[in-house]
């Protein structure tokens, strides 16, 4: 139990090494529904760790696996659920 246990630790901090965070401008979130919504992204999309919206700010932070997923791609995801996203 002990070995398996240090096996999934040693590959989590490998791959944490691959984590990045982003912060992305979302200009047409308007409530909480809608950073719920963006919420929903960390299930959708392999390799995201954590994604935090706020419409108080009017933006997205996602920490993800650079090896895994491009900016392009989470882009595309937002604008797939009915939001711009741009680069901050």
């Amino acid at each position: 139990m002990k070995l398996q246990t240090l096996k999934v630790f040693k590959t989590f901090r490998v791959l944490e090494k691959f984590m990045i965070k982003k912060t992305f401008k979302i200009p047409d979130m308007t409530c909480a529904n809608c950073a719920m919504t963006l919420e929903s992204l960390e299930d959708m999309l392999d390799g995201v760790k954590e994604v935090v919206a706020s419409y108080h700010k009017l933006q997205m932070v996602i920490e993800y696996d650079e090896t895994q997923l491009t900016e392009e791609q989470i882009v595309a995801a937002v604008r797939k659920k009915g939001y711009t996203a741009v680069l901050a």
